[in-house]
């Protein structure tokens, strides 16, 4: 009982630090949507708003809706406060929310540190595991194993590879530079 205890704190106590700061941002998030909205309700001035244009293919394609009035184009999210159609364009009058973009970035960050799946940072996890894997002792195949012997001599499986038998050697091997 006392194992798996320990094991499930464990895991909380690794969990809990992305965990919270994830559910911390998208709480941030919230409250900042809330804001925005109670600034739509009593209106904003004209020159806190951006005119964007865009066709109507366009607004399908290059802009990704969270809602239909927020949106984020070129990784910045806009909140629309009018729009207008023209012919084959869109305008539209948009509060430009940096608050909101920053919160999106964070997480995005958070997210791309916690799954990553880049070859680089792939590679040096698997050199840290193996510098971890050479701390332990490797476990012994019985052709590895000293076979007793009746006589009184001592066995020379120990002068002829001592650490050979024990660790695995690092690799690719490491590289060293001689500054002269």
């Amino acid at each position: 009982m006392t194992k798996s205890l320990t094991s499930i704190l464990l895991l909380v106590s690794l969990l809990l630090p992305a965990l919270g700061g994830y559910a911390w941002l998208r709480y941030q998030k919230s409250e900042v949507r809330q804001e925005v909205e109670e600034r739509k309700e009593r209106g904003f001035a004209e020159e806190e708003l951006v005119q964007l244009q865009f066709s109507k293919v366009e607004t399908q394609t290059l802009l990704r809706w969270e809602h239909a009035a927020e949106f984020e184009y070129q990784g910045q999210m806009y909140d629309v406060v009018r729009s207008e159609a023209k012919g084959d364009s869109m305008y539209y009058w948009c509060f430009w929310d940096e608050e909101e973009t920053l919160l999106n970035q964070e997480i995005a960050d958070l997210e791309k540190g916690l799954f990553d799946t880049d070859p680089q940072r792939q590679e040096k996890q698997e050199r840290l595991q193996q510098f971890y894997k050479s701390l332990y002792l490797l476990a012994l195949t019985p052709k590895d194993m000293p076979q007793p012997t009746t006589t009184n001599e001592t066995p020379n499986v120990y002068l002829t590879k001592p650490l050979a038998t024990f660790f695995e050697p690092p690799t690719p091997p490491p590289r060293y530079f001689i500054v002269a």
